[in-house]
C-alpha cells in the first residue's frame, strides 16, 4: 500500500522548485508533466491495492472492475452535469466558475462513495479526464484557475490536517524504517526507474542524473495515505496504522532533501539552463530589436513577440528569437511560453494592451519583473491607473518619443560602467539597463537609473549617434 501511495510525484512540490532552479526546457518539462500525470495513475494503483487489502480475501478482479465501473458511471453524469453547469456559469457569472466546479466534484465523489465505497477517487480521476478531453467548452482559462484554486486549499488546510493527523510518537516509532525508505526511494528506486525509461531518449546523462535527482513527495501522497490508512486499520489490516505516519516521514525527507540540493545539483551537473535571466519584449521596431541585441550581447537571454512578418524577419536576421506572441491564445499556451521568461518589456504602441498585459503579467512574473513604455496621457481609451509603477526608464519616454528619437539618430549603445563617453552624450543619454559579468540584470524604471557597479555593462539610449 505504501508502495502504490508513494508512486505519485509532488507537483506542489516540484513545481516551485523548478520556477526557482530554472532547468533546461525539456528537462523542466519532463519534470513538470510527469508529476502532473503520474498523480491520478498513483491513485488509481492506491484504490487497486486498498481494494485487494480490504476485502481481506486479495485481489479481486470483480470487485475492482465493480469499483471502476461504478466510478465511471457516476463519473459520466458527473461531467455531463458540469459541462451544462460551465457553459451556463461562464457566458454569465465566469467568477463561480471554481465555487461551481469544486461543488460538482464534491457531490460526484460523495455520490459515488455512496453507491459503492471507494468508488469515488476513481470517478473523480475519470470526470477530469472526461472534461479535460472535450472540446465543445474553452476550458483552458477555468482548468488554470481551479488548479490554482485547489493547491491553495490542498497547501492551506489539507496539509494542516494531515500533518496534525500525525503524532510525534507515531512518527519516532517509525522513523527508522521511513528513512531507510527515504534513502531506498532516493539512491535505488528514482536513478533505476530514470535510467530505464529514458534509455533511448536524446537527454545528456547529466540531464538524467538531475531527473533522478528530483522526485519529492508532496500532499496528494499524504492525502492518499490519510484516506486509506485509517481504513485499513479499521479492516484490521496489521500494521495499517503505521501507513500515514511512513508516508509522513517519506514526505517530509525527500521534500528536504531535493529541496535543500536540488539548486546544487542543478549547477553541479550544468542543466539549470544557462543561469541567466530572460527577457521578454513585446514589440517589433526597430529600437525594441536594438534593445533585445544589446541585452542578448550582453548575456541575457531574449525573446520577443512580433505581430508584423517583416519585424520578425528582421529581429531573426539580428540573430534574437521572434514569434507571435501567444498571450491572447489561453492561459495553458501563455503558462508554457513564460515557463524560462524572467522579465517582460512592453514596448508596443498601444498604450492600453501594454496596461492590460502588464496586469496579466504581473501574475505570472511578480510585480518588480514587468516593465512598459510610459503612455501618451492624451492616447489611451483606458484612464490609467491613478498611481503606475513599472514604467520603463522615464516617464517622457512614450512609443512616440521614441520613434522621434531614432528618427533624429538616436542609438542603443553599450559601454562599460566608469567609460566615459564624452560630456555632451554624458549629459543627454537615458540608461535603460545595466547588466553584470554573472548575468544580473538591474532595469531603470519609475526615473530611477538602473544599479551600476563597476563592472557592469552599461545599455543606454544615446541621442547622440553612436561609432
Amino acid at each position: 500500500m505504501i508502495g502504490a501511495i508513494l508512486v505519485v510525484s509532488g507537483p506542489t512540490v516540484v513545481l516551485p522548485l523548478l520556477a526557482f532552479i530554472r532547468p533546461k526546457r525539456g528537462v523542466r518539462s519532463l519534470l513538470k508533466w510527469e508529476g502532473i500525470l503520474i498523480d491520478p495513475i498513483g491513485a488509481l494503483l492506491a484504490v487497486v491495492v486498498f481494494e485487494g487489502l480490504s476485502s481481506g480475501k486479495g485481489w479481486r478482479p470483480g470487485e475492482l472492475l465493480l469499483d471502476l465501473g461504478v466510478g465511471a458511471l457516476v463519473g459520466a453524469v458527473g461531467a455531463a452535469a458540469l459541462l451544462l453547469l460551465l457553459r451556463a456559469v461562464q457566458q454569465s457569472v465566469p467568477k463561480m466558475v471554481v465555487p461551481a466546479s469544486l461543488m460538482v466534484v464534491v457531490a460526484t465523489v460523495v455520490a459515488a462513495d455512496l453507491i459503492r465505497e471507494d468508488a469515488g477517487l476513481a470517478a473523480a480521476v475519470l470526470m477530469g479526464i472526461a472534461v479535460v478531453n472535450q472540446r465543445r467548452i474553452d476550458l483552458a482559462r477555468s482548468l488554470v484557475e481551479f488548479q490554482e484554486t485547489l493547491v491553495q486549499l490542498l497547501i492551506g488546510v489539507l496539509f494542516v490536517l494531515v500533518a496534525a493527523s500525525v503524532s510525534p510518537d507515531d512518527v519516532r516509532s517509525v522513523m527508522p524504517e521511513g528513512l531507510g525508505l527515504v534513502g531506498i526511494m532516493v539512491f535505488l528506486v528514482r536513478p533505476a526507474a530514470v535510467a530505464l525509461t529514458t534509455l533511448r531518449s536524446p537527454f545528456s546523462w547529466r540531464e538524467r542524473a538531475f531527473i533522478a535527482w528530483m522526485a519529492p513527495r508532496g500532499i496528494v501522497a499524504g492525502a492518499t495515505a490519510s484516506a486509506f490508512g485509517p481504513a485499513l486499520a479499521r479492516n484490521g489490516v496489521h500494521g495499517a496504522d503505521k501507513l500515514l505516519p511512513i508516508v509522513f516521514v517519506a514526505i517530509f525527507g525527500t521534500v528536504f532533501l531535493y529541496g535543500l540540493t536540488a539548486m546544487f545539483a542543478a549547477r553541479l551537473l550544468g542543466v539549470a539552463g544557462t543561469g541567466r535571466r530572460l527577457v521578454l519584449i513585446v514589440s517589433g521596431h526597430e529600437w525594441a530589436r536594438d534593445m533585445g541585441a544589446a541585452l542578448k550581447q550582453s548575456g541575457i537571454g531574449v525573446r520577443m513577440w512580433i505581430g508584423p512578418a517583416d519585424h520578425r524577419a528582421a529581429a531573426r536576421e539580428a540573430g534574437l528569437e521572434a514569434n507571435r506572441g501567444t498571450m491572447m491564445v489561453d492561459s495553458i499556451s501563455r503558462e508554457a511560453e513564460l515557463e524560462e521568461v524572467t522579465d517582460a518589456l512592453l514596448l508596443s504602441r498601444s498604450d492600453d494592451f501594454n496596461a492590460l498585459t502588464d496586469t496579466v503579467l504581473r501574475g505570472e512574473l511578480g510585480h518588480r519583473h514587468v516593465y512598459r513604455l510610459a503612455p501618451n496621457p492624451d492616447e489611451p481609451d483606458l484612464l490609467p491607473p491613478s498611481r503606475e509603477a513599472g514604467i520603463l526608464g522615464i516617464r517622457e519616454l512614450t512609443f512616440a518619443e521614441l520613434d522621434r528619437q531614432f528618427a533624429a539618430g538616436a542609438r542603443i549603445v553599450t559601454r562599460r560602467a566608469g567609460e566615459n563617453p564624452g560630456p555632451d552624450r554624458l549629459r543627454t543619454e537615458v540608461p535603460l539597463f545595466a547588466v553584470s559579468p554573472r548575468g544580473r540584470l538591474s532595469i531603470a524604471a519609475d526615473g530611477r537609473s538602473p544599479e551600476v557597479r563597476p563592472d557592469d555593462t552599461l545599455i543606454v539610449l544615446s541621442p547622440v549617434r553612436g561609432p
